[in-house]
């Protein structure tokens, strides 16, 4: 099959959004383009990340790791906006944010520090969730009074040495903090890379914007009861702000997509599919420049700022 070329795919992208624009349905709009960001980065992680030729754990590794991972993040929130389940991705943002921050950081002069740095982390890791593991199942077990249960409790021993080995290797990780800058900490905060990159606004935001459907947050339960005040008759349910979120996990999940998309493509420029350099560009300047200029969808909803007091 013959590749098309930039030319091709430009009139191609711009007859798709022609028609979205005068269907003036904003909600189609940006279902439909978030697609089609979709397919382009598709192209772009797949020449970066099937059949490549692995040497050795490194920040080229992590950035493949990422740009694959956030691409599918971002299928994810449009399958789940495409069920009306918006309110469901928003803590998908969450790691994209943090992901985004991270391979900004990673990009640093201290390069082999850093690669020792991820090595040693995932070790951590590793025996963080070993013992994770072994003391969970067997107590979960008694709760449930699980009679046949046939794994025994890890024996204090064992326990002990997985301890002594996670306090080594954290032990380890705070020595290269020293020497890189984040201090005494076996790791650095998320709030930490978000200054040392200048992508603090960008954490602050997508700290409160997702973080409330992390954790458990009043303002989001809140936000399921609406009613009328007048008969006292309300039902509590996310569906009651089923387009917001719909609006919101596309168009920023979109847009942390593009940020991400950007660093990586600078990691190897070579491997951007040439034809969708245009069409890259009109889905940007179609839904998510405007969102930011505009400044929407914002966190507080306008529906919100009518609460009673």
């Amino acid at each position: 099959m013959r590749k098309q070329t930039n030319k091709e795919r430009r009139e191609e992208t711009l007859e798709q959004v022609g028609i979205l624009l005068e269907q003036n349905d904003t909600d189609a709009l940006l279902l439909t383009s978030t697609q089609m960001m979709c397919q382009i980065i598709e192209k772009f992680v797949g020449r970066i990340c099937n059949d490549i030729q692995y040497t050795n754990f490194s920040v080229d590794i992590i950035m493949r790791c990422v740009a694959q991972k956030t691409y599918e993040t971002l299928l994810a929130i449009v399958e789940l906006a495409k069920l009306d389940k918006g309110y469901s991705a928003m803590p998908l943002l969450r790691p994209m944010c943090e992901e985004l921050i991270f391979i900004s950081f990673i990009k640093t002069p201290a390069e082999n520090l850093m690669i020792q740095y991820m090595q040693d982390k995932v070790i951590l890791e590793i025996l963080q969730g070993f013992k994770a593991q072994n003391e969970f199942f067997p107590r979960a077990a008694q709760l449930l009074s699980l009679e046949d249960y046939s794994q025994p409790e890890p024996e204090r021993r064992t326990m002990d040495e997985l301890e002594s080995r996670i306090l080594d290797q954290k032990n380890k990780l705070k020595e290269l903090g020293k020497k890189i800058g984040w201090g005494n900490r076996p790791a650095p905060t998320v709030k930490y890379m978000a200054e040392a990159t200048n992508n603090l606004m960008v954490y602050d935001f997508f700290y409160h914007a997702s973080s409330s459907a992390v954790h458990a947050s009043l303002h989001h339960l809140g936000r399921m009861v609406w009613g009328n005040p007048s008969t006292g008759v309300f039902s509590i349910t996310n569906k009651h702000f089923k387009q917001y979120y719909h609006r919101f996990v596309l168009t920023y999940g979109s847009w942390l997509a593009s940020q991400v998309v950007s660093i990586v493509q600078a990691q190897f420029p070579d491997d951007w599919p040439k034809e969708e350099k245009d069409s890259w560009s009109i889905l940007l300047a179609l839904f998510i420049v405007p969102a930011i200029h505009h400044q929407a969808p914002k966190i507080i909803t306008k529906e919100e700022l009518r609460w009673s007091k």
